[in-house]
C-alpha cells in the first residue's frame, strides 16, 4: 500500500531529490556539489561547485537543475528561472534528469512567486510529459498539478487528475482525499465524508483524510463528530498547528475541552496539552492559560519561549509585575528582541514610558529589522512630546516595513499635526488600501475616521468584532473610535464591553488620547475606580495560590508529609524506590552529598527511551557527542522526582562520568522537602509540615 504521507514525500523529493543523477556522473565538480548538499548541507558551497562546473558544461541539464534549485532555497527566483529556461531549451535525452521534472521545478517556482497563471501553464505540460515518459514522478507531479486545478476553482479538472492517480493505484488515499475535498466546496458533504471513509480504511494514519473529515462533519453540522476528527487529525499530523481546526473546537468548546483532557490522561504526548492550549487561546481564558504554560514549564524544563508565552497571559490578565519576571527570565537564558518588545509592553502599560523606550531600543539592537520595536518607541517618544523623534522612528519602520500597517495610521496622524494634510490622507489611503482583513490588528476604521468616513469606520469595528467577539482589545477599540467620534455614551458602553470581558490595561487607559472625550465623564471614572479595585483583588487572590502547598501553578510540585521506607546500605547511605521522569529507578539517600547526581549510563539510557530529552539537557550542545549520548559534566533538569506520595518538579542534576556512580539524591533535592527527619531504627525518610 502506498504510503500515506504523500505530500511530505513530495515536498523531500522537491526539495532533495534527483540526487541519484549526479553520483553516476564523470563530472566531478557536480558530483563534489552533491556530495556537499548531502553530506556537509553547505548550500553556498555547493552553488560555488555547481556553477563552476557550468562554465565548462552551461548547457548540462543536471546542472542548470541544481543550481536553480539552489537559487530557490536563497528565494532568487530569477536566477532560478532562468537555468531552469537554459535546462528546458538545451535539453538532451543524455541527461539524467527528465523533461517533466524540469517543467514541475519551473511550475514550482512559478508557484512560490505567486504567479499562479504561469505555474498552471506549467504544471499542465510537467504532466502531459511526465504520462508521456511514463515517469517515475508521475505521482508527485500529478499530485501538485490537481492541487493548481483545485486553487483555480477548477474542480472537474482536478477530479480527472485524481481519477487517473486511483486508476494507477487503487490504494492512492492523497487521490481520494483530494477527490474528497472538491466534494466539501461543491457542499456535497455526504459523499465527502463517504470518500473520506474510504480513504481512512486504506490510510487510517494520513493526517489528510481526518482533517477533511472535520471540514465536512463541521459543514454538515455535525459539531461532535467535527471535534472528533479535528483532535485525531491533530494526534497524527507532523507539523502540528491547532490553528487550522479551532474554529471547529470554539462550536462546542466545553465538549472540544473535554475531549482533549480525556487524550492527556495516561499518555506522555505534548499534543493534547498544546490542544488545550490553543483552546484556551481562543476563549481568551488566560487564566487557564497561565496553568498550562505552568504545566508545561514544569515538564520540560526553563526555555525562553515558554516564559514568553507565560507572560503573555500575565499581561492579558494585567499582571504586570508577574509578566516582567517572565519576561526577564526568558531574556535570562537567551537575550531575543521579542521578549525586550514586551518588556516595552509592559513597561508602557504601566506608565513607565522611558524605560519603554529602553526596551524597545535594545530590542532594535538585537533585531534592526523589526518594524514593530521602531513603531512602538516612536510611539513612546510621542506620549514624550518628542514629535520629531517619534516621525523618525515611524519614517524607519516604514522603511523597514511598508507592510506594518499601523505605522502609517500614526505618521499620518503626525502629518495632520503638521497641517500637512495632503501627505496625511496619502499614507490613510496607503493603509486602506493594504488592510483589508477585519481582524485583531486592523488599523482600517482609524483611518476611516480620520478620514472623515465615520459610518465605515464603525461597521469595519463592528465587523472586527463579530470576527471575534471575546477580544477584549476590539472592545477596547471601538471605544476609542466612538470617543474620537464624540460619541461618549456608545463609547462608555464599548469600555464596559472591554472590561467584561477582561481588558486590564489601565494605565494605558490613562494615557491613551483617545479616550480624552471621555476622561472627565463620572461613568468613565466609575469603570476605572472600579475595575482598578477588581484587578488588585484578583492579582491578590491568584498570588494566594501560588503560595499554597501543592498548588497546580507552583513550580514546586507536591509535598506530602508521611514516611518512605528504605534500605540501609553500607558505609550509611540508604537506598529507596522512586520514579525519574516516568522511570523507576533506586535512588541512594545520603544527606552528605551536596548534588543530585545520576552516571552516565542511566541518562543515556534515559535519554534514548525517551525518559529525556534534547530540552532537558542544559548548556551547550556540545556536551553530547555525534551518538546523542551525553558526556560527563552535563547539567540536565530531571522534569518530575516522585519519593512516595511526594512530587518534586523540575530538579537540577549533574551527569557523572563514573559509569557506576549510583542516583544519588543529595542535599539540593532535599531542601526542596523543607523538614524530614531519618528514623535510622526502621530506616525510613519522614517527611514534615
Amino acid at each position: 500500500m502506498r504510503n500515506a504521507k504523500v505530500i511530505a514525500m513530495v515536498m523531500v523529493s522537491l526539495l532533495f531529490g534527483f540526487t541519484a543523477c549526479a553520483q553516476h556522473s564523470s563530472t566531478y565538480k557536480l558530483d563534489k556539489a552533491y556530495e556537499v548538499l548531502r553530506e556537509e548541507k553547505d548550500e553556498e558551497k555547493a552553488l560555488d561547485l555547481v556553477s563552476e562546473f557550468l562554465k565548462e558544461n552551461p548547457k548540462n541539464a543536471d546542472g542548470l537543475l541544481l543550481r536553480a534549485r539552489l537559487y530557490r532555497r536563497k528565494e532568487e527566483f530569477g536566477n532560478a528561472l532562468s537555468d531552469v529556461n537554459m535546462a528546458i531549451k538545451s535539453y538532451d535525452k543524455k541527461n539524467e534528469v527528465d523533461l517533466s521534472v524540469l517543467h514541475w521545478w519551473k511550475a514550482t517556482i512559478y508557484a512560490e512567486m505567486d504567479k499562479d497563471e504561469e505555474a498552471l501553464v506549467e504544471y499542465t505540460k510537467a504532466y502531459k510529459q511526465a504520462r508521456k515518459e511514463k515517469s517515475d514522478n508521475i505521482h508527485g507531479i500529478s499530485f501538485d498539478y490537481a492541487q493548481a486545478l483545485f486553487h483555480k476553482k477548477d474542480y472537474d479538472g482536478a477530479d480527472k487528475v485524481y481519477q487517473a492517480m486511483i486508476k494507477a493505484d487503487e490504494s492512492d488515499a492523497a487521490a481520494m482525499v483530494g477527490l474528497a475535498r472538491n466534494l466539501i466546496h461543491r457542499e456535497k458533504y455526504a459523499e465527502a465524508i463517504e470518500q473520506l471513509e474510504a480513504a481512512r480504511k486504506l490510510s487510517e494514519d494520513y493526517s489528510s483524510v481526518h482533517k477533511f473529515l472535520a471540514q465536512a462533519y463541521d459543514k454538515k453540522g455535525d459539531e461532535k463528530k467535527a471535534i472528533d476528527a479535528a483532535i485525531t487529525y491533530l494526534e497524527k499530523d507532523e507539523d502540528f498547528s491547532v490553528s487550522a481546526v479551532v474554529d471547529i473546537f470554539m462550536k462546542r468548546p466545553t465538549y472540544a475541552e473535554a475531549e482533549i483532557k480525556a487524550k492527556m490522561v495516561n499518555t506522555s504526548d505534548y499534543k493534547p496539552q498544546f490542544m488545550l492550549i490553543e483552546l484556551y487561546r481562543a476563549q481568551h481564558n488566560n487564566l487557564a492559560l497561565v496553568g498550562e504554560w505552568t504545566s508545561v514549564l514544569q515538564n520540560y524544563g526553563d526555555d525562553e519561549d515558554l516564559y514568553r508565552y507565560r507572560a503573555d497571559a500575565y499581561k492579558e490578565l494585567g499582571f504586570w509585575d508577574l509578566a516582567e519576571s517572565d519576561l526577564n527570565k526568558s531574556i535570562s537564558i537567551a537575550p531575543n528582541y521579542i521578549a525586550y518588545c514586551d518588556l516595552g509592553y509592559v513597561a508602557r502599560n504601566t506608565g513607565r514610558i522611558k524605560e519603554a523606550i529602553d526596551n524597545y531600543t535594545k530590542a532594535i539592537e538585537l533585531k534592526p529589522s523589526t518594524a514593530y520595536a521602531i513603531y512602538s518607541r516612536g510611539w513612546c517618544k510621542e506620549m514624550e512630546g518628542d514629535d520629531e523623534g517619534a516621525m523618525a522612528d515611524y519614517q524607519m519602520a516604514i522603511e523597514v516595513d511598508e507592510y506594518y500597517l499601523y505605522t502609517f495610521l500614526m505618521r499620518g496622524e503626525q502629518y495632520l499635526k503638521l497641517g500637512d494634510k495632503e501627505n496625511a490622507e496619502m499614507d490613510f489611503n496607503y493603509l486602506l488600501e493594504h488592510d483589508t482583513e477585519a481582524e485583531d490588528g486592523s488599523a482600517r476604521h482609524y483611518a476611516l475616521h480620520f478620514l472623515g468616513r465615520d459610518d465605515e469606520a464603525i461597521a469595519w469595528a463592528d465587523s472586527i468584532i463579530v470576527a471575534d467577539p471575546l477580544d477584549a482589545g476590539n472592545w477596547y477599540d471601538k471605544s476609542c473610535l466612538l470617543s474620537r467620534m464624540n460619541k461618549k455614551e456608545e463609547a462608555i458602553s464599548a469600555l464596559r464591553k472591554a472590561f467584561d470581558l477582561g481588558f486590564r490595561r489601565i494605565k494605558h487607559l490613562e494615557l491613551d488620547d483617545d479616550m480624552d472625550n471621555i476622561r472627565e465623564m463620572p461613568e468613565f471614572k466609575a469603570i476605572i475606580a472600579e475595575y482598578t479595585e477588581k484587578l488588585k483583588a484578583e492579582e491578590k487572590e491568584y498570588k494566594e495560590k501560588l503560595k499554597n502547598k501543592g498548588d497546580v501553578e507552583s513550580d514546586k510540585g507536591t509535598i506530602v508529609a508521611g514516611e518512605i521506607q528504605m534500605k540501609k546500605q553500607f558505609g550509611g547511605t540508604y537506598e529507596m524506590p522512586c520514579s525519574i521522569n516516568g522511570l523507576a529507578l533506586n535512588m541512594v539517600f545520603d544527606t552528605g552529598a551536596s548534588d543530585i547526581t545520576i552516571s552516565s549510563v542511566e541518562a543515556n539510557f534515559m535519554l534514548k527511551n525517551g525518559y529525556l530529552s534534547d530540552k532537558d539537557i542544559k548548556g551547550k550542545k556540545q556536551y553530547i557527542n555525534a551518538n546523542g549520548e551525553i558526556k560527563e559534566g552535563t547539567v540536565i533538569t530531571i522534569r518530575e522526582i516522585k519519593l512516595g506520595d511526594s512530587v518534586l518538579k523540575n530538579v537540577a542534576a549533574s551527569v557523572v562520568h563514573n559509569q557506576k556512580a549510583p542516583l544519588l539524591f543529595g542535599e539540593s533535592g532535599l531542601s526542596r522537602f523543607g523538614s524530614f527527619t531519618v528514623d535510622n531504627v526502621t530506616s525510613k525518610l519522614i517527611i514534615g509540615e
